[in-house]
This record gives structure tokens, sequence and C-alpha cells, in this order.
């Protein structure tokens, strides 16, 4: 009898090792990049979040700038209001209400403003759970796709062995 058959069999046994091995590697290192670059990706979303969720939201460039905004319009208005006063010759009455009337809009529009401190923070908290989702949702879809790929070679290697079987028990 000749040795062809055995000689196939042993070939085909050997590349499937070789293949289960070379995969099985390849798999790690794939494995081992995601896994950090996840990692890093969840890090930078915390240390972000971290920061901001703990920052006043009246340090923000946002409200400065709107702070900035409201001083400047409130000292329009203060400067407007003399001014009208003093050409229309009105009372101190007058100049004193209409001081009363800046100073009321003033503190309006900051307390408007810090009330959106609430709202940043929970867009904030919003958001950075929405990117956390989306990690998990990346993580588990690799490990689906990992398990169906163990799957998958188990079930190569069992069909490559019961092949090796049928050909030695033909011999």
């Amino acid at each position: 009898m000749a040795p062809l058959p055995y000689v196939n069999a042993g070939t085909q046994l050997l590349g499937t090792i070789a293949g289960l091995f070379g995969s099985a590697k390849e798999n790690k290192k794939y494995e081992k990049q995601q896994s950090a670059l996840l990692n890093n990706r969840k890090q930078d979303v915390t240390s972000i979040f971290n920061n901001e969720y703990s920052r006043d939201f009246l340090d923000t460039e946002v409200a400065k700038n709107a702070v900035k905004g409201i001083t400047q319009n409130y000292d329009r208005s203060l400067q407007t209001n003399d001014l009208n006063v003093a050409k229309g010759g009105g009372t101190v009455e007058a100049q004193n209400a209409s001081r009363e009337a800046a100073n009321s809009s003033y503190n309006d529009a900051i307390s408007n403003l810090t009330s959106y401190g609430t709202q940043y923070r929970d867009n904030l908290r919003r958001d950075y759970q929405n990117q956390l989702g989306q990690l998990f949702n990346v993580e588990m879809n690799n490990m689906n796709q990992q398990h169906a790929q163990k799957q998958a070679t188990w079930g190569n290697l069992m069909g490559n062995a019961a092949d090796v079987g049928v050909g030695l028990s033909s011999l």
C-alpha cells in the first residue's frame, strides 16, 4: 500500500494545526491592540468628563463671554439712562428708577446664566454616558465576533479531523 494517503492525511492535519496557531496568534495581537485603543478612548472620555463636570459653569469660556456681554450691556444701559436724564432734565428719582431697572435686568440675566450651569452639567453627564455606552457596544460586538470565530475554528478543526479519519479508514 502506498504511503501517499498517510502523507496527505498528515499534511492536512499539520496544516490545520499550523493554521490554528497562526490564527490564534494574530487574533491575540489584534485583540490586544483593539483593547488598548478602547481603554485609551475610555480614559480620554472619562478624563474630559471629570475635568468639565467638576468645573464651575461660570468658569467656562462660554459663561465668561456671556458675563462680559451682560456687563457691557449693563454699563451702556446706565450710561444711556444717565445721558437721557441729563438731557431731559430728569429728576434724581427718575435716574434712580432707571438704574434700578438696569440692575434688575442685569441680575435677571446673571441668574438665568447660572441656571444654565445645571443644564450644562446634565448635558455633560448625558454625553459621557452615551460615549461609554457606545464603547460598551463596541466591546460587546468584539466579544461576540471572537466567540463566533472560536466556534468556527473548532468546527473547522472537527471537520478536518473527520476528513483525516475518513481518509485513513479508507486505507
